[in-house]
């Protein structure tokens, strides 16, 4: 389970009643009156049929063209409503209403032109819990955790009512390795009357990251019963019964999750993981064969794999499946589809964890039977 975007919904609940209420209200004269009067009663046509009028003898208003974009977004015209926001900016760089409506749609695109108009927002209205609740959902989208939670911290109470902006908000404070704070984050957001199972499962993995397993437990145990074939909820309760010490419940609810996601090649990965914890070699072969025959060009499962031969002492299978899991890598890098989306979530639990023990250990073993067929070679000549 993954977070919700902090999407087009919360964007416009900000910003454009904003425009609408705050930025008509103020234009009451003559023709913006009665054009105003059409966007709040919903006349949209007859609005831009005024507008367009009004512009043709005052291109230079950066109130009509104000109007027109929110005129234009009301039909979900994004383009031409950006373009008309966009010119009263050019005309008015500081002006609220135009610069509040260009954020809004380049938000809901995801498009980084937003932030140059947030932060004139903000130096005009330097507290605006809104602006910073856009800026820190945009960081989130790009990936810069550090700034996304610098700027969920101005947002205030801003976020209470937005469980996809307080998902977030948790996400990354887990990213920049804040369990304690993520814990508290999503405890807030499970409080609230709109608290999704997101909040739930962010709360548990937080809980996990911050080594309470009992807690991380306890707080999965109703998405558990509601979501019994979940890969990632069972992957996590597994996670937790193992650090709480409880092996054969994480075991039970691994294999419960395999049966239900056969093509999940994390789980194999998890349970070949615990086998190497637990030195029951040989099953873990056995599952991830089974992971294999439902996943064949896998390279995780090959890697895996070839770090438990290594443990049973079988150096031929072991590189054998190295060289398996760096074929099929590569061969994955050179197709379109992303080469990272698979192998190093994986790879990085498993295999960059010991295989580098696990060569050279294959080498030291490779050195040793060619010494011992050397020496069997000169005694039979001998």
């Amino acid at each position: 389970m993954t977070g919700m975007p902090f999407g087009n919904r919360i964007i416009a609940l900000f910003c454009f009643l904003c425009l609408q209420i705050g930025a008509i209200a103020q234009w009451k004269s003559g023709k913006t009156e009665v054009i105003s009067e059409a966007l709040r009663t919903g006349r949209i046509d007859a609005a831009l049929q005024l507008l367009h009028s009004e512009l043709a003898k005052n291109p230079s208003d950066a109130r009509l063209w104000t109007l027109d974009g929110i005129a234009l977004s009301s039909r979900n015209d994004e383009k031409a409503s950006l373009a008309a926001f966009q010119k009263a900016v050019s005309i008015s760089p500081n002006y609220l209403p135009a610069l509040e409506g260009a954020a809004q749609i380049e938000c809901s695109r995801g498009s980084r032109d937003a932030e140059p108009l947030l932060h004139r927002i903000l130096s005009i209205h330097p507290d605006d819990p809104t602006s910073h609740a856009m800026l820190a959902s945009l960081a989130y989208r790009h990936g810069d955790c550090a700034t996304s939670v610098s700027e969920f911290a101005q947002s205030g109470s801003r976020l209470d009512s937005q469980p996809e902006a307080l998902q977030e908000h948790g996400e990354c404070l887990l990213q920049l390795k804040q369990p304690d704070k993520a814990i508290s984050v999503f405890s807030h957001a499970l409080e609230q009357p709109n608290a999704d199972n997101h909040a739930r499962f962010g709360l548990a993995s937080a809980e996990l990251a911050a080594h309470r397993p009992k807690d991380a437990v306890a707080a999965l145990q109703p998405l558990v019963r509601v979501n019994p074939t979940d890969g990632d909820v069972l992957e996590l309760a597994a996670s937790a019964y193992e650090a709480e010490g409880n092996t054969p419940e994480a075991v039970r609810i691994l294999r419960q999750a395999i049966v239900a996601n056969p093509q999940d090649t994390n789980l194999y990965v998890d349970f070949a993981q615990l086998c190497l914890d637990h030195r029951s070699y040989p099953a873990g072969v056995d599952m991830i064969n089974a992971g294999l025959n439902a996943e064949p060009n896998s390279p995780a499962l090959y890697a895996a794999r070839g770090v438990l031969y290594v443990q049973v002492s079988d150096f031929e299978k072991a590189e054998a499946d190295f060289e398996k899991a760096d074929e099929y890598r590569l061969a994955m890098a050179l197709r379109d589809d992303d080469a990272n989306n698979e192998v190093p979530k994986l790879l990085t639990r498993l295999a960059d964890l010991r295989t580098r023990e696990s060569k050279e250990e294959i080498e030291r073993n490779r050195y040793l039977l060619v010494e011992e067929k050397t020496s069997a070679a000169d005694k039979t000549q001998r």
